[in-house]
């Protein structure tokens, strides 16, 4: 990773005999392509009927703090998780039966989120899987 006048960019190894560069977003997303994109889960108690459920979902943010954290401080992909991509949450939906869309009074709309196995509850996205993101980054950090 290099810096420039126009900001971070990735730069050959071999400068300057080579000048190639690709930007943060073209680095990001050939990583991803090549790497692919890891599914987390947490056990915690469902926000309704308190039984231990798991939460499944993606957060690329959290694959670029474990492979590439000099990447994942100049790009934040916190925001990406479960019912943000539509091809991941298809294939999440296909292989987990507790994942599927459900329509939220809090949202006013519909999206595809964990649900209670036990009460049926939508495991909401901003308070359920916010929890366990911080959760899974706070490990990766004290791995650090």
């Amino acid at each position: 990773m290099r810096h420039g006048t126009h900001g971070a960019f990735f730069g050959c190894s071999n400068f300057p005999r080579c000048r190639s560069t690709k930007t943060i977003e073209e680095q990001t997303y050939a990583w991803f392509k090549e790497q692919g994109i890891r599914i987390y889960e947490v056990e915690q108690p469902c926000w309704k009927c308190g039984k231990p459920i798991k939460l499944r979902s993606y957060f690329p943010h959290l694959d670029l703090l474990l492979d590439q954290p000099e990447l994942a401080q100049k790009l934040d992909l916190s925001i990406i998780r479960l019912s943000i991509v539509d091809t991941l949450d298809e294939y999440l939906s296909s292989k987990y039966q507790e994942i599927y869309s459900r329509f939220s009074k809090k949202f006013d709309g519909e999206y595809v989120a964990n649900n209670c196995p036990y009460c049926h509850s939508l495991q909401g996205n901003t308070m359920s899987l916010k929890t366990a993101y911080n959760y899974l980054t706070e490990r990766i950090r004290k791995r650090q």
